[in-house]
């Protein structure tokens, strides 16, 4: 079972960089990206089954004279407890990877992921709903790895860093796996922290008009479709006031045990 690779996961968390983190690390000659950034091999509620009938290795093309690590940047294995027992199905596998967890102010991660579910899924949740509270509880979802895997396998990445020193941040995590030193050039285009914009109008009338679509030739829905991004732009929706202060409340145990446990600086984050 390709015994001379080492797994390495970046297990979250969602919207904090993770794709361009993976895009980042996979120039580096020894590591092997996956067929897919997402694979969510070992997650139950997430992932297309049909990734999860082979081996687990067969999800990468691995050269057997070039590379030392393969990496699966599946962040579904930070959402507990929507995904339970993830770290268990990991180690039960026979796997010992390297664990990068990618944080960021948890307000701002809340909001994008909020966007983005809004953007692709017409979500009618509220901003606030526990899966987006309990995927910013980062001590939490921490716990359920330390339960199994000893802590010096995972590494906690700030997302400042990654937006403000790529190259640096990625140094480091070469050293915390034991790849070689190289230089990577970080392709700008590559940078993936843009939150999609949405407009709940729109969304709502789309949705409408899906329900109907039959109704129209191909034509009229293009242009009714074209018409919709022009009466209703998309924009960023925002935490109100209100919002911040309940999610804090909701998040400020948690992130004082983050704090407490990995001497990570929570309070530019306001905490």
């Amino acid at each position: 079972m390709n015994q001379h690779i080492t797994p390495v996961m970046i297990i979250g968390a969602m919207k904090s960089g993770t794709s361009s983190l993976y895009d980042h690390l996979t120039r580096h000659p020894e590591i092997c990206g996956g067929k897919l950034k997402e694979p969510e091999y070992f997650s139950l509620q997430m992932g297309d089954s049909k990734n999860k009938q082979g081996r687990y290795y067969d999800l990468f093309n691995i050269d057997d004279n070039q590379h030392r690590f393969i990496l699966d940047g599946s962040t579904g294995y930070t959402k507990y407890p929507h995904e339970k027992g993830v770290p268990d199905r990991i180690k039960a596998y026979g796997l010992n990877p390297y664990f990068i967890y990618i944080i960021r102010n948890p307000l701002e991660r809340i909001r994008s992921h909020y966007n983005f579910m809004m953007k692709n899924i017409n979500w009618d949740r509220d901003i606030d709903s526990p899966n987006l509270i309990n995927t910013s509880k980062y001590f939490m979802q921490l716990q359920q790895y330390e339960k199994v895997f000893s802590r010096s396998r995972i590494i906690i990445v700030d997302f400042d860093r990654l937006k403000g020193n790529p190259a640096e941040l990625c140094n480091e995590i070469f050293q915390f796996i034991g790849a070689k030193k190289v230089k990577i050039t970080i392709d700008e285009n590559a940078i993936k922290y843009k939150t999609p914009l949405v407009n709940k109008k729109y969304l709502f009338i789309k949705k409408k008009l899906i329900g109907i679509k039959f109704l129209f030739p191909s034509f009229l829905k293009s242009w009714l479709i074209n018409m919709l991004n022009i009466l209703f732009p998309g924009k960023q929706e925002q935490l109100s006031e209100m919002q911040k202060i309940k999610i804090k409340k909701l998040l400020l145990e948690d992130i004082s045990n983050l704090r407490d446990t990995y001497n990570f600086n929570v309070e530019k984050w306001g905490f």
